[in-house]
């Protein structure tokens, strides 16, 4: 997911420990207005990711999922003190096999 609309940037947690986060933002094939994101964060416990909805083990990886009304809103996953998760689109337009299928394919850069 190297990209030019990658934003690397850097915020407190309610603690006050300082840590680093990156955010992609893309848009939806075939879409004039539709986007999902990506996001990394090095904390391992951002309150985003508070209360999956379910847990679902994965070829090895635990993702915590987060249905809103029915839909996939969030899937996240926990690595080395990290969390990452993928947003859905505002209008939820990822069905849910897109959006684990996005989270699957999330690889710690070489």
């Amino acid at each position: 997911y190297r990209d030019t609309s990658t934003r690397g940037y850097r915020m407190t947690t309610a603690d006050g420990k300082r840590v680093s986060a990156y955010r992609i933002v893309a848009q939806l094939a075939g879409s004039d207005g539709d986007f999902y994101g990506v996001q990394g964060v090095n904390w391992a416990d951002p309150p985003i990711l508070k209360n999956p909805s379910e847990i679902r083990r994965i070829k090895g990886r635990d993702y915590e999922l987060f249905y809103e009304g029915g839909k996939l809103g969030l899937v996240a996953f926990h690595r080395d003190g990290a969390s990452y998760w993928v947003s859905n689109t505002l209008m939820r337009k990822l069905t849910e096999k897109q959006m684990l299928a996005l989270a699957q394919s999330l690889r710690k850069s070489r």
